[in-house]
């Protein structure tokens, strides 16, 4: 095992726990996934650009434990997970989107669509940094939504925002969140 001070042991923890991550995935073993949960991201500086990206694996950890165990708490410190992680503004953009979509997602279940909103705006500027800059601004945000699953919770409240809502008119499927703007 790496020391503690090590400089590579939070990158070595995380690998380790996404391998576990993975046998959990093949093994349905709620220890694999205990133990992937308890590869902790704390040893990662507050200011390392990795940290959202291992804030993401840790929420996503307790989502399926909270889906197979039902328990709140783990549904709660997933999403804290995500909010924390989108809200890493020095981490790529494409972590914080998938972070900040991922957040975005639980607050609608708990039908908190006020936040929800507030965060999928917050989703919505960032996707201009992970678009193709070649892509026409409208197929580069078509393509960008649908890719990070935007589109189906997401975007529909586009339609009173301020921007254009012709690349969205032909998706009719998800919640419709054009009535909480």
């Amino acid at each position: 095992m790496t020391p503690e001070g090590h400089s590579e042991r939070a990158g070595r923890l995380n690998n380790f726990g996404n391998r576990l991550n993975c046998l959990y995935q093949s093994t349905r073993e709620m220890a694999d996934l205990e133990k992937a949960i308890g590869v902790a991201v704390d040893c990662t500086p507050k200011d390392h650009p990795d940290r959202a990206a291992r804030l993401y694996n840790l929420g996503n950890r307790l989502k399926v434990r909270y889906e197979r165990t039902g328990e709140e708490v783990d549904l709660q410190k997933g999403l804290d997970c995500f909010l924390r992680s989108g809200q890493t503004f020095h981490a790529p953009p494409l972590i914080r989107v998938r972070a900040t979509r991922a957040a975005s997602q639980i607050l609608l279940s708990q039908g908190d669509l006020e936040r929800a909103v507030a965060l999928a705006r917050e989703a919505l500027q960032l996707l201009p940094l992970v678009c193709g800059r070649y892509l026409s601004a409208a197929i580069s945000n078509m393509l960008s939504y649908k890719h990070q699953g935007l589109q189906p919770t997401h975007v529909r409240f586009l339609s009173r925002s301020e921007m254009s809502t012709k690349p969205f008119s032909n998706w009719s499927s998800g919640v419709d969140l054009s009535s909480a703007t």
